[in-house]
């Protein structure tokens, strides 16, 4: 599949729903680099299969069909090694607001079942809808941070 099969919205459309998610990975390490991306229903993983061809990956990689992702990001989270992706999803619920898949190497994926985005930082529990999301060692003190913005927060 081409770039051309990805859904299109007019640009209206898109700042009324204030974008979608694109987070830009080799998950597979084959030297091309991949994409996520996410849109208001079900978010694809798609891998570059090079000549500008892309091949959804998402359930061969071990990845749900999530909706309404936001934000989206590769990052080592858990200092493995490997590339694991967070998805934030524009969520009510706090238990439905974000989705984290570590990476096991070798293309694949599994969803980490002990991750709990309610319990991070100062995380406000009447927080709803999250968005834009960004990670970097902000506090320089060689671990990855995690900045969730919240409509109004």
């Amino acid at each position: 599949m081409g770039l051309d099969a990805l859904p299109v919205h007019l640009r209206w459309e898109a700042i009324r729903r204030g974008g979608y998610a694109l987070a830009l990975c080799d998950y597979d390490q084959d030297g091309f680099v991949d994409m996520y991306v996410g849109t208001g229903k079900e978010g694809v993983l798609l891998r570059n299969e090079g000549n500008v061809r892309f091949e959804d990956a998402t359930a061969e990689a071990g990845l749900e069909a999530d909706k309404l992702v936001k934000s989206a990001v590769f990052a080592d989270f858990d200092n493995d090694g490997t590339s694991d992706l967070l998805l934030v999803k524009f969520e009510y619920s706090s238990d439905r607001q974000a989705v984290l898949y570590g990476g096991l190497g070798g293309g694949k994926f599994r969803k980490a079942s002990n991750f709990d985005f309610a319990r991070l930082g100062n995380y406000d529990r009447h927080a709803r809808y999250p968005m834009p999301m960004a990670v970097g060692d902000f506090n320089r003190d060689s671990l990855l941070d995690l900045y969730v913005g919240f409509p109004g927060k």
